[in-house]
């Protein structure tokens, strides 16, 4: 009876180890598969993400540069005088046609390109000394610009031409413009070919032509004509009035001086004579006449 029960005893641990040894199998098997779907169920939410964020990023780089919302419609020109308003759009209009670093519109007030449009106006503009751009979004684009500074009518081989204070051809003149302006007119004797953006002459013969054209009638009482340039580079300048003889003035004496000297001669020495042809103050402190 004895042996019985010992032997139902050690048949029962028996039994409850073997119970456990099976719990433990079992348990690694369902955690290992519970791990494998959890990480195909992440894979998929990554693989969804990542299409979701690549639409995204075309959807706002679409919007951004190639929506017609931030495309320039509006051009405001500021600062001009002579140059039309019309004329600068047009110039930048014709360079919206095309695209900015290869693949952008042009006209996307993100990339718009200032440089290639700066150079476009100063090249066919010779009157635009200075031009800066402002951009206000979404689709506002103010021009500013600065222009030379017009100071005489230059004529060349029957030509008529703007010439600006840097001696520069900055636009073609007509009759109509000529004879409403104040612009002294100078004829260049010397035969060359000359075209709109060219330089013309110097800035120092411009600036010395101005001061005689501003001090002439008041120290001689009479009205300068036209100048007169034997070239383009020349040092004397020659004055033809509306009455009286020519007058040669030297580029290396001061205006002031020179017409010191020609009105004192006038009053002494030609008043009253009509057969003086020319007067010349190239010589020194010497004046000559013929």
């Amino acid at each position: 009876m004895a042996f019985t029960q010992k032997n139902r005893r050690t048949h029962s641990r028996k039994k409850l180890f073997e119970q456990k040894q099976k719990n433990r199998f079992k348990k690694p098997l369902y955690k290992t598969r519970k791990r494998r779907s959890f990480s195909s169920n992440s894979f998929l939410n990554q693989k969804a993400y990542f299409v979701v964020s690549i639409l995204l990023v075309v959807s706002v780089f679409y919007f951004v540069f190639y929506y017609s919302f931030f495309q320039i419609h509006n051009i405001i020109v500021s600062e001009n005088t002579v140059v039309t308003e019309g004329e600068i759009t047009e110039s930048v209009e014709n360079l919206f046609s095309g695209r900015s670093y290869l693949i952008f519109p042009a006209r996307n007030i993100f990339v718009f390109n200032k440089e290639k449009v700066k150079e476009d106006l100063l090249n066919n503009n010779p009157l635009i000394a200075q031009v800066s751009f402002k951009k206000e979004f979404p689709d506002v684009l103010r021009v500013v610009v600065k222009e030379r500074e017009i100071v005489c009518v230059w004529e060349q081989n029957s030509s008529l031409y703007f010439l600006s204070s840097d001696g520069l051809l900055v636009r073609n003149a007509t009759l109509g413009e000529i004879e409403s302006s104040d612009y002294p007119i100078v004829r260049n004797l010397q035969e060359k070919d000359l075209s709109l953006g060219s330089e013309a002459t110097t800035p120092r013969i411009i600036h010395f032509i101005k001061k005689i054209d501003e001090q002439y009638e008041q120290a001689t009482g009479k009205k300068v004509s036209h100048f007169e340039l034997p070239s383009s580079h020349a040092f004397e300048v020659h004055v033809k009035t509306e009455e009286g003889p020519a007058v040669y003035f030297n580029l290396e004496s001061s205006v002031e001086s020179q017409l010191e000297a020609l009105n004192l001669i006038l009053r002494k020495e030609i008043e009253g004579k009509k057969q003086v042809e020319y007067i010349d103050l190239r010589v020194g402190s010497r004046v000559y006449y013929k």
